[in-house]
């Protein structure tokens, strides 16, 4: 397929997205500037008279990296600037940490809520690290407690075999996992295993030279641990094998050193009043969705800017920050009338 079709096939895409999303050319256009360009530039994408209009090698790019936004391969819209979010900082560092750890600690836990940038953490050490021995799973919550299911899903997502007994199966994760030397996996969504992902996690570890990155919710996480004695005492035993202390610094949310650099991200300039406007929405969005109402909350504010045809500013992404958390609020409280919980 040549690039000029290629084009066409993923601007129909695209049209299928904003048709779901019920928006205007101009609107959708303005939401997704950074891959579609100016409004002209979507309406001659979607006429297909984009030839001799923009450069097909410059237009393709941003095209297919907006198709893996939609794809779920990036949790946020960009990927340049989010290396300097000190979540990502403090993570790379005990990304290497863990790396350079003798053989005696092979695990790295980090425990932070929705909307941090643990997937997008994953996604983007994947490919920095591309040829290396690392692997990546997302564990799903059908599999919590179920030992066969989680050494299945690791075993295949490995490369290995699969065996139709239970009972042979953590063998032949093991064996394969031996032969694969000094690998890296990256367990996402790592509290959808329980307590049973730990006791097949210490086998691992003692069996194989096999390091793991687990990324969880804090709150799920203290449930599993501290349910009872039992697991209590089978976590500890893989917890010593890991990096001290646990990194839960985000436990409660992103920090105003985040909002502050992912704002910097969309060209607002860092200085005083950026600072100040950082430290008052961080709250209210660590208090919804972390980054992922940030994000929302600058498109709503480029939507508005671009109706109103205004440049984007602080205020409006303030205000958006406020009017998605009122708006959550509010549905909440209605949540709770007697006349909708009878």
């Amino acid at each position: 397929m040549d690039n000029g079709q290629t084009v066409n096939d993923l601007v129909k895409r695209f049209v299928a997205h904003q048709k779901a999303l019920g928006l205007t050319d101009a609107r959708f256009a303005a939401r997704y500037k950074e891959y579609l360009g100016s409004h002209k530039t979507w309406l001659k994408l979607k006429d297909n008279s984009w030839a001799g209009h923009v450069a097909e090698n410059r237009i393709l790019p941003k095209l297919q990296k907006f198709a893996e936004q939609l794809d779920g391969a990036r949790s946020f819209d960009s990927d340049a600037f989010f290396e300097n979010l000190p979540y990502v900082v403090q993570m790379q560092a005990q990304f290497e940490r863990l790396l350079a750890s003798p053989l005696d600690i092979r695990g790295l836990i980090s425990l932070a809520p929705q909307g941090v940038g643990k997937s997008w953490l994953a996604s983007w050490i994947l490919e920095r690290e591309t040829g290396s021995p690392f692997f990546y799973l997302r564990l799903l919550h059908s599999w919590r407690e179920k030992s066969y299911q989680l050494a299945c899903a690791i075993t295949k997502k490995l490369g290995g075999s699969l065996t139709r007994n239970p009972g042979d199966q953590m063998t032949e994760l093991i064996k394969h996992a031996q032969s694969l030397g000094e690998i890296v996996l990256i367990i996402d969504e790592a509290h959808n295993g329980g307590i049973v992902l730990f006791k097949l996690l210490k086998d691992l570890i003692d069996e194989t030279p096999m390091r793991f990155v687990y990324l969880g919710f804090p709150t799920e996480f203290d449930v599993i641990v501290g349910r009872s004695s039992s697991a209590i005492g089978e976590s500890r035993q893989t917890l010593r094998r890991c990096l001290q202390p646990i990194h839960d610094d985000y436990r409660d949310g992103i920090m105003a050193g985040d909002v502050e650099m992912y704002l910097a991200g969309h060209g607002f300039k860092r200085n005083a009043e950026l600072r100040a406007v950082a430290n008052e929405i961080q709250p209210l969005c660590t208090a919804r969705y972390n980054l992922t109402t940030l994000a929302s909350a600058i498109r709503d504010a480029k939507d508005q800017a671009e109706d109103e045809d205004q440049p984007l500013t602080l205020g409006m992404v303030t205000n958006a920050v406020k009017a998605l958390c009122s708006t959550a609020a509010q549905r909440r409280a209605w949540l709770e009338t007697p006349e909708v919980k009878s």
